[in-house]
């Protein structure tokens, strides 16, 4: 039995579809485990909330009435996460983030919340280096004094 001219056409049709279904998976799982996909994610989140941002821009925000100390500690608290984006390298989530914070351009840096908050003399903070992420070095303190109020901010504000 020979095989005919079709015949020979469909098998090899059906490899190259089994290839490239092959390939599709291949790549896909490949972009996946090196963080490619989602990148790209994070990218699209970002700019959907970009054009959405444009379309609603004519609805406007209230006004936030708190006092100027409560200010402070939102920009403190906005100033925290923005630190911790920046530094576990979330620069999508932080162009989303700081717009809706409304705080873009007035973000505090570690040694200015150092200061803010009166830790320069606390010993778990100073002693983490400028990289890490000052919302993680108060972790570290709140885990080595088994308590949120042993201590932190003995100051006001």
């Amino acid at each position: 039995m020979h095989a005919s001219a079709s015949d020979l056409n469909r098998e090899s049709m059906s490899h190259s579809n089994l290839d490239e279904n092959e390939l599709k998976r291949t790549l896909y799982e490949s972009m996946k485990s090196a963080g490619v996909l989602g990148s790209l994610k994070s990218q699209l989140r970002s700019n959907l909330y970009d054009q959405l941002k444009v379309k609603s821009s004519q609805i406007s925000k209230p006004e936030l009435t708190a006092s100027s100390r409560n200010k402070l500690n939102f920009k403190v608290a906005v100033s925290l996460c923005a630190d911790l984006m920046k530094k576990c390298d979330m620069p999508y989530a932080m162009s989303v983030f700081l717009p809706e914070c409304g705080l873009s351009h007035e973000i505090l840096t570690k040694q200015e919340l150092i200061e803010i908050m009166a830790l320069q003399s606390d010993d778990v903070v100073s002693s983490q280096p400028d990289s890490t992420p000052l919302l993680i070095d108060l972790v570290q303190r709140i885990k080595h004094n088994k308590s949120i109020n042993a201590g932190v901010m003995t100051t006001a504000v």
